[in-house]
Order: C-alpha cells, then structure tokens, then sequence
C-alpha cells in the first residue's frame, strides 16, 4: 500500500491504537474502557480518506477541538503516519451508549498519549 503524505502531518497529534470498541461492552483490546475509566469523552473523528469514523478517547470532560477541526494522527510509539480526520462529534463516557450508537456497535478506537 503506498504511504499518504499527510497535509497535516507536520503538526500530527500522537495517539495509541487500542483495537475495536464495544460500545455495549466497553471492551477494546487491550482494556474495558467503562471499567476503567471513571470520566472522560470519547471524541469522533471521520476520517478525510475512508470516511470511516473513529473515537479518541481523552481523560479531558471537555471538547479538545472545535467541531470541523481536521488533525493529523500518528501512532504514538511508532510515530508511523495513522490517518486524517475531522472532528464531528464527542461525548463524555457516560453518555456514550446513548449519543454515539449512530456510528455502530464496534468502532476503532485510540487514545491520546
């Protein structure tokens, strides 16, 4: 697969990739995200490349970036390119279930480092 050069990647942001989500579990690769985490949001991020949506989650109870807001991603221990998306929604971890069901069961999901 050839390597898309970012437009945003001289200011990418460093995420960790923790597998797929669960919305109705919690669960994720590497750690149930309801169990161990008592606050937080989970950002939505669409990619600008497959328009596939992604949740950052964040331990911040408040929005990181203004809605419309694109960033670069790269992974945080690799620093290898991930994607470019825009961000077009959030909610606090408490709300999830209810506010981010429209974007499926399971997402891909990272956390910011």
């Amino acid at each position: 697969m050839k390597r898309y050069k970012s437009f945003f990647e001289e200011i990418s942001l460093s995420i960790l990739p923790i597998g797929n989500f669960n919305l109705s579990t919690g669960s994720s690769k590497y750690f149930n995200v309801y169990e161990n985490w008592d606050k937080g949001t989970a950002e939505v991020w669409v990619s600008l490349h497959d328009e596939v949506p992604r949740f950052i989650f964040t331990s911040n109870e408040n929005l990181s970036y203004k809605f419309g807001t694109r960033k670069s991603f790269k992974h945080d221990q690799t620093r290898k390119f991930l994607f470019d998306a825009e961000l077009v929604d959030f909610a606090k971890l408490s709300d999830i279930k209810r506010k981010l069901s429209k974007y499926g069961k399971v997402v891909r999901a990272y956390v910011y480092k």
